[in-house]
């Protein structure tokens, strides 16, 4: 055996197929929960880590490869305390994605195009704490949080000339059921026409418009209103 070894770069032969790089046997004798690896290092600092641990009977159990750090628990694992764990290029000239957990909690974002640094928002933000989602925000303060100096939210139906949106609530048998209905009418086509707001809700499968706000007025009761209320 070498105890230390000072090579330079290795290479395989031309055309060799599939091959081993290295191999660390583990024999019966590494007691259970030993954990057995071996690293990649730069300057003194580990970037790639191949980890398993000895299930006492000559084999491993958490098998991982960990990049950042020693000790991966699951079949890749990305490490780091101060920027990004992963980032998604497309080229030169581009900006990045970037994902990062930082302090449990879940950021993707865009980069500089030179992609060191990345946006003073998060795109899509994930709290660990409360499981609140966060779009445009990095502090969610509810289920979905949404923050933008342009509208927040845009429903268009595709399909349609109508967009609507549908608030579910759930009955005493955990299923289920359309509560109301928030419905965008555009009306008078195909000239310029114009938009009305209509509110309804439900009785059973079956949804009752009682509310429309038209440029003419407000309807209670009626999808026509000539007045303002």
């Amino acid at each position: 055996s070498i105890p230390n070894l000072t090579i330079g770069a290795t290479n395989f032969e031309a055309d060799s197929g599939i091959v081993s790089w290295t191999d660390m046997p583990v024999t019966s004798a590494a007691s259970a929960g030993t954990e057995e690896s071996y690293s990649a290092l730069i300057d003194g600092n580990s970037l790639l880590t191949i980890f398993g641990r000895s299930n006492g009977s000559g084999g491993l159990t958490n098998y991982g490869v960990g990049i950042g750090t020693t000790t991966p628990f699951y079949g890749l694992t990305l490490a780091s305390t101060t920027q990004p764990q992963l980032a998604l290029s497309a080229g030169a000239g581009l900006a990045q994605w970037t994902f990062r957990n930082a302090g449990g909690n879940f950021y993707l974002s865009t980069t500089t195009v030179a992609g060191t640094a990345t946006s003073s928002s998060a795109g899509l933000s994930i709290i660990g704490s409360s499981g609140n989602v966060g779009i445009g925000t990095a502090n969610a303060q509810s289920a979905l949080h949404v923050f933008n100096a342009t509208p927040v939210l845009n429903i268009q139906d595709e399909t349609s000339t109508n967009s609507t949106l549908l608030l579910n609530t759930s009955n005493t048998l955990g299923t289920n059921t359309i509560g109301s209905q928030l419905q965008s009418l555009r009306t008078n086509l195909p000239a310029a026409g114009s938009n009305e707001l209509a509110f309804s809700v439900s009785y059973g499968s079956t949804m009752f418009e009682r509310m429309r706000l038209t440029t003419q007025g407000l309807g209670i009761g009626t999808t026509t209103p000539f007045y303002g209320l």
